[in-house]
Order: C-alpha cells, then structure tokens, then sequence
C-alpha cells in the first residue's frame, strides 16, 4: 500500500472541489462538503501509517494518546483483555498524525498555534466540519444550505490543504533523498570488506 500516492491521488480530487465552489450549485455544494471531508478522513488515515513509520525509523517518542490514534486501539481496562479499537474523530487523527509525523522529521508543519503553545489544526478546518455536521444532520431545511460565508471557509480549508501537500511533498522528497544516501553508505561499506578481504 502507498500511502503517500492515495494522499496525493485525494490532495488533487480536491482541485476539482476547488473549481466546483466556483460555480456554486446548492447540492453541488452539499456534495463538495461532503467530499472534502471524506477526504481528509483518507489523508488522515494514509498521514498516521506514514507517521507512525517515520516515528518507528528516527526513534521518535509518542505518547500513549498518540499511540492510540495512529494505530487505532487502546490498552484493555484490565490484564488479559484484548486491546480495543478505538475510533478518533477526523480532525484529531489529522492533528495526531500531522504533528507526529512532523516531529519524526524534524520538521514544521503548516498548522496553527493552539493557546497552550501546541500545533494545532486550522480554525478554517473545524469550520468545515461544522458546515458537515449541518448538512449531514439537518434539523430544518435551511441547515442544507452552504451558504457564502461557508464556501469562504471551504476556500480557506482547501488553501490549507494545499499548504499541507507542499508541505508532505517536501517531506517525501527529503526521506527518498535520504533513504538514497543510505543506499550509498551500505554500497560503501559494503565495497570496502570486499577491499578488505582480497589479498
């Protein structure tokens, strides 16, 4: 499975989200709400594999809430009892995800800043599961609508989520880059036992 190609194959559906809120139409909207987030749950899904295997590689500590949303279960209550599988919301399994795998690579991460100094997912993106949860749960008709305030803030969660593909992207290209040093190194190494062994 690749994790980064199913990333990127949602990261463009995404393009085509974008184009639609140009043109709007109601239940084109309702649909291009309902994809978005869809399609975060598939980045999240994809993003916590690729970091809980970046944490594994670089030695990474993860915390045992972490630990948790990137593999989905929880310690049993009690000994002897299986562990248990455990669902976490979208918006957390992106955090979680997207701030362990920054910490495996060292790296920044295009979030915001939480008022206890952590990284934190954009408002523009708890918006956007606001709108979904309305229309997906309509009390009254008029919760169907996406109105212009919410297509600004899907613009403004689709801006984000570019970021965050740039942002992966430069990421992917720096563990290849470091993964073909390695393949250098135990070439190297390799060449000189050889060396070493001849007469």
């Amino acid at each position: 499975m690749d994790d980064w190609r199913n990333a990127e194959a949602t990261f463009r559906e995404f393009q085509l989200i974008a184009d639609r809120l140009k043109k709007p139409h109601p239940e084109l909207l309702r649909i291009c709400v309902r994809s978005l987030v869809s399609g975060f749950d598939t980045i999240a899904s994809s993003l916590k594999r690729m970091a809980a295997r970046a944490a594994a590689k670089k030695n990474t500590e993860i915390s045992p809430r972490e630990q948790n949303v990137l593999f989905d279960y929880a310690e049993p209550p009690y000994p002897g009892a299986p562990p248990r599988r455990i669902e976490t919301s979208t918006r957390e399994s992106l955090n979680v995800a997207i701030v362990v795998y920054a910490r495996a690579r060292g790296s920044e991460p295009p979030m915001d800043t939480s008022p206890l100094g952590d990284p934190a997912i954009p408002a523009a993106f708890a918006g956007t599961l606001t709108i979904f949860d309305r229309i997906c749960h309509p009390e009254e008709l008029t919760a169907l609508e996406v109105t212009k305030s919410d297509i600004v803030m899907l613009q403004k969660t689709l801006k984000w989520a570019d970021s965050l593909r740039k942002w992966l992207g430069r990421e992917r290209l720096a563990e290849i880059e470091e993964v073909r040093e390695e393949i250098e190194i135990s070439f190297e190494e390799a060449r000189q036992k050889l060396r070493r062994r001849q007469p």
